[in-house]
């Protein structure tokens, strides 16, 4: 009996030992990983968490070099060779043969929607209150009555206000 508790307290010191050497071997291993490579450093600037990489490349896009020389209309440029833009945003606009002719006809009709504006009788606030006020006073009325000529009667009123 005596030899059954002796052999069980070496086995399980047998599995202790066992255990500690395998954690010991694993913090080992972890500690040279971490030595040979160190871990990532970010960069805080007011407040905010900036990590970057720097990596040298080359952009390929599609590209189609549009002229207008040959045709009736052209193309002007709105933006400048090297100058930022936005996605979607104009680089050029077409134009027409007799885009000036279009423009001066344009500034012709602002010149008459400005003088007939101006040759308009104004109508003054206190007219626009009163109109307002009468028709706020047949709303209330035909929300209090029930009957239905009176009912045609004040929506003709509001109608002709």
């Amino acid at each position: 009996m005596a030899a059954k508790k002796n052999k069980k307290n070496q086995t399980a010191i047998h599995v202790i030992f066992s255990i500690i050497l395998i954690v010991f071997v694993y913090s080992f291993v972890q500690l040279i990983l971490f030595l040979r490579q160190p871990t990532n450093s970010t960069l805080v600037r007011n407040g905010e968490l900036v990590n970057s990489e720097d990596f040298i490349g080359y952009i390929i896009r599609d590209e189609v070099i549009i002229s207008g020389e040959n045709s009736e209309n052209g193309l002007v440029q709105i933006k400048m060779d090297g100058e930022k833009i936005a996605k979607g945003e104009s680089v050029f606009r077409y134009y027409s043969k007799n885009e000036e002719e279009l423009n001066t006809k344009i500034d012709e009709l602002d010149k008459k929607i400005q003088e007939a504006l101006e040759g308009q009788t104004n109508i003054y606030s206190n007219d626009i209150k009163i109109l307002e006020s009468q028709i706020e006073d047949n709303i209330e009325k035909i929300r209090r009555t029930n009957d239905i000529l009176k009912l045609r009667e004040y929506k003709k009123i509001i109608n002709n206000s």
